[in-house]
């Protein structure tokens, strides 16, 4: 049975790399990684809270694998949910959801049912939040402009 996947790749712009080693050093490329994994995990987060509930199957084998090339010139994350069934529930119809699933509160991205994954990577914008988390490093360094 397939397995419902989904990859995100994010690159940093060779300019913007460049100007990043210039004003703030190395420093900034080390914090590339602990911030990227840190929304990451945010979003695998909101997929598992959107994920149908059933009998936990599906929420427990929610996998991240996450990656940050040397240089910080690309990042990657890798969702997927390993389940036989995971690919089968996201594509269901939105009226067919499970018993368990309308307890289930949902999040800004709706409520828990088909789509947990897709809905996710289309209203989480991971590239901003790398931004975001690398702006707050240089502030505590004080190194913004």
């Amino acid at each position: 049975m397939a397995r419902g996947k989904a990859r995100v790749s994010l690159k940093l712009p060779e300019k913007g790399l460049r100007d990043m080693l210039k004003l703030y050093g190395e420093a900034a490329l080390e914090q590339v990684d602990p911030i990227f994994n840190e929304a990451a995990s945010d979003a695998m987060a909101r997929m598992i809270e959107l994920a149908p509930y059933d009998t936990g199957e599906l929420e427990e084998s929610a996998v991240l694998t996450t990656r940050v090339t040397p240089r910080g010139r690309r990042a990657y994350s890798d969702f997927e949910f390993t389940a036989e069934h995971a690919s089968i529930v996201h594509e269901l119809p939105p009226s067919s959801r499970g018993p368990g699933t309308r307890a289930k509160p949902g999040n800004e991205f709706g409520p828990a049912g088909p789509k947990y994954v897709e809905r996710v990577l289309r209203g989480f914008k991971l590239g901003p939040r790398l931004a975001a988390g690398l702006r707050a490093f240089w502030r505590t360094q004080r190194k913004v402009r």
